[in-house]
């Protein structure tokens, strides 16, 4: 609608975005340039908008009429072998004559009554004239040539037809051209280089009273023709979804609890990392995890082929294929060599738009950038994409492959993170000869999550992350415990869910404590994981069995499983981070309530500096749940790391055997005792109290010990 109010009327050129560049098509009764160099598509062009018309318009008419270029018969050969073309429309609706032979044999000046002549016999609704510059450089004198297209303007005006005037002109013709100056509108086209490749590209110079887009952009010719590329106004019609401000699970166990749930709907997150670090892995993983859910995803692909994603799915245990034939999961795998950024990308926009997924994966989005040679326009296309899935309701994975000798970067071209709405950083190290990886979720926006880098690792069933939100279960019966060796010491009831720690030189009885520790915890009904550092599993039931319990049935029902460090090689301590994971496992596994006993942290803690030890007492969280009792034994020393424990766990229990004047009476020299340093909540005695081992019923305290000396 112009200023005055009037409706402009236009019609569609059946050029896929042209018509938006245009300000909503070509208007009606307009004299408009089409002009470009030899090559560019003017004259493929000119004819798809004739067939569209006539498509659009089944009783109406249009002339191409073709000067001293290329011969109509040329045309009219070529022009068969695009899809536009329709045979039954050619030489009745679709009218070529060709006046190139009248231009030789006539003065210029008759040309202008031959060109009226024909309109008024076919009246045609649009006129394409090709080549006018031939006209042009025909004419004997500029000042004659400008009255020609004055008086064409005039003439073809008062027909009401719509007039294309195909012309070699480049883009300084424009300057001083007479024809320019009468045009309604001018759209130039040329070849050039974009991104460092070849490209033919189209711009509206002008379009009277249209608001027209004087943009540049790419466009492609197929055998469906000409198709503009326009991926940034395609984003911006695209009807936006509801924000959604629910949490979607990833299916990478661990990281949704990073995550504090997942991620939210139409937020783009890049995925960054070194090769080799996880990033595809993790992407087909989030999939997948869709699928089950009956959520629909797409993955890009411009580093592998259908096939080898396929079957790296496969070796993880993921079976694609009826996700694929069902049509939740498309993968579109483009090589590298034949990505056109803006093509592609607005490829993308339509997928989106027309499919809806609910989760797309770009991998890897950094090569998708790398066809870009300006920093600048590589945030645009950034930005491009992330409102694309934000306006599509999707969550995005964009995965950026971070150069291998520059480890410490974020992403590969410093520019992707500042337009996304979260990063993910993937990243391994070599420690010990052993390759270990790591996950860092390292910006979300406008979301909580964990901060700090954590350990993962990539096997049978994909990527796993070590952490573990707390979980505060139900203990229900099993609220408070009680241990034989505390009772009358501590005068109320321990919670379930305290960690005990059992502390002692060498052959203080610590594992004597965690073995009974056990055995009260399965005779009160509860289940146990027992894990030992340094004993076999067969010590550890055959202890069990001295203090009076069958181990056999409890086995065979689950409720006692016991691991040990000699015997299981899942547990590795020189991975504390993989051991405590591995643990975890475990644990879940397990009936609850359930005590988890670890004898001892001894060799942990010799084998990593303090700093990493008290981290990974920080870590043991992942095991904190109303229905899980920890019990540790540990060597005592005099370290600094002493304090911290004693800090770190609820209940202490420290074994030694006195020196003389902790306890009275020369007959106790010699005597271990057990003092309770520590008992979170309650009141506790907190003098030493001599002890022994009996060999059936274990720990016996001396618990009146102080009452009979009074």
């Amino acid at each position: 609608m112009g200023a005055n109010g009037l409706t402009v009327s236009t019609f569609s050129t059946g050029v896929p975005n042209l018509d938006s560049l245009l300000g909503g098509g070509l208007p009606a009764n307009t004299l408009n340039i089409l002009a470009g160099e030899p090559g560019t598509g003017k004259t493929i062009l000119a004819q798809q908008a004739m067939f569209h018309y006539v498509k659009e318009h089944p009783d109406a008419r249009v002339l191409y009429l073709t000067t001293l270029s290329e011969p109509a018969m040329k045309v009219i050969r070529y022009l068969q072998s695009f899809e536009f073309y329709d045979p039954d429309a050619f030489g009745t609706r679709v009218v070529y004559r060709d006046v190139g032979g009248f231009l030789r044999e006539h003065p210029t000046r008759e040309l202008l009554e031959e060109i009226v002549r024909l309109v008024e016999e076919y009246n045609p609704a649009l006129l394409c004239i090709d080549s006018f510059k031939a006209i042009r450089d025909l004419m004997p004198n500029s000042e004659e040539f400008r009255r020609f297209c004055y008086d064409l303007s005039v003439r073809l005006s008062s027909a009401a037809c719509t007039t294309l005037l195909l012309g070699e002109y480049e883009d300084v013709d424009s300057a001083d051209g007479a024809e320019f100056a009468v045009a309604d509108g001018i759209v130039q086209m040329r070849r050039g280089t974009l991104n460092g490749e070849p490209q033919r590209m189209i711009r509206v110079k002008k379009m009277r009273g249209q608001p027209m887009n004087m943009g540049e952009f790419p466009f492609a010719i197929s055998s469906a023709g000409i198709h503009v590329y326009t991926p940034a106004l395609l984003i911006d019609q695209m009807p936006a979804l509801k924000e959604e401000v629910e949490r979607i699970a990833t299916g990478v166990p661990g990281l949704d609890d990073l995550l504090h749930g997942g991620l939210q709907r139409g937020r783009s997150v890049m995925l960054s990392g070194v090769s080799g670090s996880g990033k595809t892995t993790l992407a087909l993983q989030f999939l997948i995890e869709g699928a089950k859910r009956g959520e629909r995803g797409i993955l890009y692909s411009f580093e592998e082929t259908e096939e080898r994603l396929v079957a790296l799915a496969t070796r993880f245990g993921w079976d694609l294929k009826p996700y694929l034939a069902s049509g939740l999961i498309r993968l579109i795998a483009r090589p590298l060599t034949e990505v056109r950024v803006d093509m592609d990308l607005e490829r993308m926009a339509t997928e989106v738009e027309r499919l809806r997924p609910q989760r797309v994966v770009m991998d890897s989005f950094s090569v998708f950038l790398h066809k870009i040679d300006d920093h600048a326009m590589q945030r645009d296309v950034a930005f491009q994409v992330a409102r694309m899935i934000a306006r599509g309701g999707a969550i995005a994975l964009l995965i950026s492959d971070i150069p291998s000798h520059e480890p410490n970067r974020v992403s590969r071209f410093g520019v992707e993170e500042t337009v996304v709405d979260g990063t993910i950083v993937l990243s391994t190290e070599l420690r010990a000869g052993k390759r270990v990886r790591y996950i860092e979720v390292y910006k979300m926006r406008a979301v909580d999550h964990v901060r700090g880098r954590h350990r993962m690792e990539i096997g049978e069933g994909g990527i796993r992350v070590f952490y573990r939100a707390p979980e505060h279960g139900d203990a229900g019966s099993s609220a408070v415990i009680s241990y034989s060796p505390m009772e009358g010491i501590v005068d109320a009831d321990v919670p379930y869910d305290h960690s005990w720690l059992v502390r002692g030189g060498p052959g203080s009885g610590k594992s004597v404590w965690a073995v009974q520790f056990a055995v009260e915890r399965l005779r009160s009904g509860e289940a146990v994981l027992f894990v030992a550092t340094e004993a076999g599993s067969r010590t550890i039931l055959s202890s069990m069995e001295r203090l009076g319990l069958l181990t056999e049935p409890y086995l065979e029902a689950g409720q006692l499983v016991v691991k040990s460090a000699e015997d299981d090689p899942e547990l590795d301590i020189d991975d504390p981070e993989s051991f405590f994971n591995t643990i975890t496992l475990w644990l879940d596994a397990m009936p609850k309530p359930c005590a988890r006993i670890l004898d001892s942290l001894t060799p942990l803690m010799v084998g990593m500096t303090p700093d990493e030890f008290k981290a990974m007492l920080t870590k043991r969280r992942l095991f904190a749940r109303n229905d899980v009792s920890l019990l540790d034994t540990v060597m005592a020393s005099s370290d600094q790391l002493q304090p911290y424990l004693t800090n770190h766990f609820d209940v202490v229990i420290d074994l030694y055997t006195p020196d003389w004047g902790d306890l009275r009476g020369a007959d106790d020299r010699g005597r271990p005792v057990m003092r309770v340093v520590k008992a979170r909540g309650v009141r506790v005695d907190t003098r030493p109290y001599p002890f022994r081992i009996s060999k059936e019923g274990g720990v016996v305290v001396q618990k009146d010990f102080y009452g009979a000396r009074s």
